[in-house]
């Protein structure tokens, strides 16, 4: 019984709690909260400022429904009401003069208030995101808005700003996504920075003659607007101010203006007139143009889709196409020699880029549709139709960003780097394709906001490598390229035979030698005939020229092929007709494991075998009896004549561990005679002649064969150099 009463007494004491009015009183202002939710605010004096959450009546914010602000208070303070979710109705009285940082801010479900005239400030963030408020009326009392007064209310469809109001904050209608149109007063001077951010329904906007700057991201995604008239008081349009107003399709800047910021008419899809009024005397548009140049610099800073770059511009500025999606095609003339960052990024529309013959900064080498800086071979811009040449060796920082139309591309085995934010936001990029055996270096966010299932194609002894390095890529599922470089003095290690591959192998010929050759592919004499010749080893001989048992000479002869093709894995020697750097390709070829394959040939007295490496073979100092091609010529092996990768060494034995070994000409230089030319490397091709062979010199003499001294002779009625 007695727990019953005692429960009955609780119930009904929390019952009346709730429905009880609460009272505050702070600095003589008496504050009474009903229990229908009206919240009364009497007296004299000021509702002071408080920090976020501070304010006395904070946690009974969700249960106020209405504020009644009676005369005699003359300012709200700061953060006096943020966060009142539930409040849908306030009254201020004309006895109120300021209305503080955040006092509204966060009202969701406030539809509409009256500020009286008595009014002078509204504070930062005073209203901002009260997203249910669709008017407000700004009495004439009021000479500021402040920074994001207004910010974020995305119901506001209209607002009255009086006369008296000289400057609009940063921000001030930030996001206003309602906002339909707005009258600025001949009193406002200055427009802030992001005044009008992403007030994307506002049709139309006139600046007055008063205003003399207009701040950065004024107007920044404004899409909506189709025109706007700068008018001739404005000095300076700040950074991103008109940026992706894609609706906008003409511009004028007065002969007033003498500063415009970084992008300041970026993604302005839409615009294809720009003109500056004659008279001005920073800026012009010289030849109908369609753009804005610097006069003085003869900088491009600000084009659109119908801009012609004059042949007098020297330089295009940072950004000065940044995000013009509508334009096709951009002719950079010969004049241009300074072309800033990101001039063409995110141009989703650029299907052609060309650099006028002449450049010498610059140019589009193989109809690349791409810019290339010609002394670094580095590719700084690109676009959806761009072929990246193979004499490219990098790709500059953010090159195709935002290039969206982009749907795949070949990275050639030239290129050794990637720039950072180079891919990102090729959104429509479904493959792409590194010929490099050893992966680039990638800077930072390379593929950014592309697609991470992105089909990935690299050479396929290098799927490991790239794995590696492709960070943020679905790499699951890599794929192997038809397609494989080799590249001379890297080791090769292919174990297993890949047939339809094609095959580039690169290698720098520093003269005109004979060199060793040690393929793993066959290569035709159709692909070598041009620029090469290339032997078979055919034999080695030995001649004992005084009788006494003993080699005296020890030659390699080898045999030229002019048809057929070689065989892979198997030691060739091979000459360039040119010096320099070489490339063989080999189409739809078999690529053959790595395997060290010998050729024997022999003499009476010792074997010598041929043995082909793929990668680096050192040599002891005793190794005297291991020879390899050094400058045309068969050398002996230390450790400090190692034998490349693509070459063969020669190994000499003795045929009978009996047989005097002392003077044999294998611990001396063996040459190297190749049959089938005019002239030969090392020794003439010197054969075993029989006694009675006539020999005769170039002048009919006949001559003995044991006293033939370095020149041309007529033997059998061909002749043979020695020398």
């Amino acid at each position: 019984m007695r727990k019953t009463l005692l429960l009955l007494i609780l119930t009904l004491f929390s019952f009346s709690a709730i429905h009880a009015e609460i009272s505050w009183e702070i600095n003589g202002i008496k504050c009474n909260l009903s229990d229908d939710g009206t919240l009364t605010i009497s007296g004299t004096g000021n509702i002071p400022n408080y920090g976020f959450g501070q304010a006395p009546w904070y946690n009974n914010r969700n249960i106020i429904k209405e504020v009644v602000i009676e005369d005699g208070v003359t300012s709200i303070g700061n953060y006096a009401f943020r966060d009142w979710l539930g409040l849908t109705s306030v009254t201020i009285p004309n006895s109120v003069t300021s209305i503080g940082n955040y006092a509204f801010s966060h009202c969701s479900c406030l539809t509409s208030i009256t500020i009286p005239n008595s009014v002078t400030s509204i504070g930062n963030y005073a209203f901002s995101h009260c997203s249910c408020l669709t008017s407000i009326t700004i009495p004439n009392s009021v000479t500021s808005i402040e920074d994001n007064a207004f910010s974020f209310c995305s119901s506001l469809t209209s607002v009255t700003i009086p006369n008296s109001v000289t400057s609009i904050g940063g921000a001030a209608f930030c996001q206003c996504s309602s906002l339909t149109s707005i009258t600025i007063p001949n009193s406002v001077t200055s427009i802030g920075e992001r005044a009008f951010y992403g007030c994307y329904r506002l049709t139309s906007i006139t600046i007055p003659n008063s205003v003399t700057s207009i701040g950065e991201y004024a107007f920044y995604g404004c899409s909506g607007l189709t025109s706007i008239t700068i008018p001739n008081s404005v000095t300076s349009i700040g950074s991103y101010a008109f940026s992706d107003c894609s609706g906008l399709t003409s511009i004028t800047i007065p002969n007033s203006v003498t500063s415009i910021g970084d992008m300041a008419f970026r993604g302005c899809t839409g615009l294809n007139s720009i003109t500056v009024e004659k008279g001005n005397t920073k800026y012009d548009s010289r030849d109908n143009c369609n753009a804005i140049i610097e006069t003085n610099t003869n900088k491009l800073i600000a084009g659109c889709k119908n801009t012609t770059i004059p042949s007098s511009v020297t330089s295009i500025g940072n950004y000065a196409f940044y995000g013009c999606g509508s334009l096709a095609s951009v002719t950079i003339p010969n004049s241009v020699t300074s072309i800033g960052d990101m001039a063409f990024q995110d141009c989703t529309g650029l299907n052609s880029i060309t650099v006028e013959k002449g450049n010498t900064r610059y140019d589009s080498r193989d109809n690349c549709n791409a810019i290339i800086e010609t002394n670094t071979n580095k590719l700084i811009a690109g676009c959806k139709n761009t072929i990246i040449p193979n004499s490219v060796m990098s790709i500059g920082e953010s090159a195709f960003y935002g290039c969206s139309g982009l749907t795949s591309i070949t990275i050639p085995n030239s290129v050794t780097s990637i720039g950072n934010w180079a891919f990102d936001g090729c959104s429509g990029l479904t493959s792409i394709t590194f010929e490099r055996t050893t992966p680039p270096e990638f800077g930072e966010d390379v593929f950014y906001k592309v697609d991470k299932s992105i089909s990935v194609y690299v050479p396929a002894n290098s799927i490991e490598a790239y794995k590696n390095v492709l960070g943020g890529l679905d790499l699951s599922d890599i794929k192997a390229l038809p397609l494989i470089y080799l590249k001379d003095g890297e080791a090769y290690t292919q174990d297993s035979q890949i047939d339809g591959m094609d095959i580039y192998y690169t290698r720098s010929f520093a003269n005109t030698n004979w060199q060793a050759l040690y393929l793993p592919f066959s290569l035709n004499y159709e692909d070598w005939k041009d620029d090469f010749e290339v032997a078979y080893i055919n034999t080695v001989r030995q001649y004992d020229d005084n009788g006494d048992g003993r080699a005296d000479r020890t030659i390699m002869e080898a045999v030229k092929k002019n048809s057929g093709s070689t065989a892979p894995n198997t030691p060739y020697l091979i000459r360039a007709k040119t010096a320099g750097e070489k490339t063989f390709f080999v189409e739809n070829a078999t690529l053959y494991p790595a395997e060290n394959n010998s050729v024997d040939c022999s003499t009476t007295t010792a074997w010598f075998t041929f043995t082909g490496i793929y990668k680096e073979k050192s040599f002891g100092l005793s190794a005297s009896n291991y020879y390899a091609i050094n400058e045309g010529r068969l050398t002996a092996l230390s450790a400090w004549l190692p034998v490349p990768p693509y070459r063969w060494y020669m190994s000499v034995r003795t045929r009978s561990s009996v047989y005097d070994t002392s003077g044999w000409g294998w611990a001396k230089e063996i040459s190297i005679s190749v049959v089938g030319e005019e002239e030969t490397t090392g020794v003439a091709d010197i054969q075993h002649l029989s006694p009675d062979t006539q020999i005769f010199d170039i002048n009919g003499r006949k001559v003995s064969e044991k006293d033939l001294k370095p020149g041309i002779y007529v033997k059998n009625g061909k002749k043979f150099v020695v020398k």
